[in-house]
């Protein structure tokens, strides 16, 4: 009979982008598994997962502000726009 057994994978990411208005952008993610033998034909599977990320953003941005000189290039009218999102997920087989 095999072994019960899985694994586990995480990742970050965090950048702060080119902009005014740091982005301090950071996004995680997690994957998981498990396997196990139920009788001698059979097997059980857990997987979950989950995704999270939260930002700052410098949004959309007039190019009639930019040409006139009230914002940079890579300025922002609301440097408290942003937000976060998150995702988590569990199902079996």
């Amino acid at each position: 009979m095999p072994r019960a057994g899985g694994y586990l994978a995480l990742a970050g990411h965090y950048t702060n982008g080119p902009f005014d208005s740091r982005q301090r952008y950071w996004r995680s993610n997690a994957f998981g598994k498990w396997t196990a033998a139920v009788g001698s034909s059979a097997q059980f599977v857990a997987t979950a997962s989950g995704y999270g990320a939260r930002w700052n953003a410098s949004g959309q941005i007039p190019s009639r502000a930019v040409a006139e000189g009230v914002i940079p290039r890579f300025g922002s009218l609301d440097p408290y726009e942003g937000g976060n999102t998150q995702r988590c997920g569990t199902w079996d087989k």
